[in-house]
Parts: structure tokens; C-alpha cells; sequence
């Protein structure tokens, strides 16, 4: 091959990564979740990995014999799910975080979106994005510091649980 042709070559590609960003641009702009962020594409593999250890919408992962919090994942509602840590205290559970997805499902694949977080040591509870019709009607400034958090934290959540080893 060329070098013209791979020059080429390499501009059809970016084109067509380009096209098929745009389009789903454009479907998450139909469904309403243009300014809502989704979380990473590694975040949610992880979460994707965690979502099919769930038996009747619940899983309580501990792989580290008490080193690190075990991870609950439940499903809270309709294409909805809680990853959570837990911790005791005075005889309540406390999340250390938890954060509900919205799971949504486009043509070209499914997105999670991040719509609810609670830190109960802090009194923190945040509706990251409020609906209305199904879509979303306001979105909390949070709502893109919790997705781009969501990667750090799943990534420390394989890797304490040796999940997609």
C-alpha cells in the first residue's frame, strides 16, 4: 500500500467515525439526553460486567476476604440500577457511595446514565437528573463530575473485586 493510499484509507476512516458519531448524537438528541453524560466506555464495561452477576435483580460481590467494601448492585427500578457500597454505622446502612444508572438503549448499543447519587456519611442525596415524560427535564451540574467519577471508581471496583480478570 501507498502512502497516498494510506492517507488515503486513514481519512475514509475518520470520516466514518465521524458519521457514526453524529448519528448517535443525533439519537441521543431524539430521545432527550443530549446534555445528559453517560458514563465511559470503560466504566461501562464494568458496570455491564456487574449488571450479569445480578440473580433476581441483586448481587453482593466480596472477593477480598473483608479488605475492601463488597459492591451491591440492584435493580431499583425500570432500566434502572444502584451500584453501591455499604458500610454500618449505629446499626443503619450507609452508602459510601451509591449511584443509580439510568440504562438506555439506542441502535448502535446502551448507555448508562448516572441520575441519582447519596453519600450517607455526608447527608448528601442528589437527583442528578430530574424527569419529565420520560425525559429528562433538568439536569444537575453534578450529573457530569458523578459520570467522569463513575470511571475512576469502577475501575477501583474491578480491580479490588478482580472482576474481568
Amino acid at each position: 500500500m501507498t502512502a497516498l493510499e494510506k492517507m488515503a484509507l486513514e481519512i475514509v476512516q475518520k470520516q466514518a467515525k465521524n458519521v457514526k458519531k453524529e448519528n448517535e448524537k443525533r439519537e441521543q438528541l431524539a430521545a432527550g439526553f443530549t446534555f445528559v453524560k453517560p458514563v465511559s466506555a470503560s466504566a461501562k464495561k464494568v458496570i455491564q460486567q456487574l449488571e450479569a452477576m445480578m440473580i433476581d435483580g441483586y448481587a453482593k460481590i466480596d472477593n477480598t476476604n473483608g479488605a475492601f467494601m463488597p459492591v451491591v448492585i440492584e435493580q431499583v427500578g425500570e432500566n434502572q440500577i444502584s451500584i453501591a457500597h455499604y458500610y454500618e454505622q449505629n446499626g443503619d446502612l450507609m452508602a459510601d457511595p451509591e449511584i443509580v444508572f439510568l440504562k438506555k438503549e439506542y441502535s448502535y448499543g446502551v448507555e448508562y446514565y448516572p441520575i441519582y447519587e447519596r453519600m450517607s456519611g455526608l447527608c448528601s442525596d442528589v437527583e442528578l437528573v430530574i424527569f419529565e415524560n420520560r425525559k429528562p427535564k433538568m439536569i444537575s451540574n453534578l450529573q457530569k463530575q458523578t459520570a467522569s467519577f463513575c470511571t475512576t471508581w469502577m475501575r477501583t471496583i474491578a480491580m479490588q473485586q478482580s472482576i474481568g480478570k
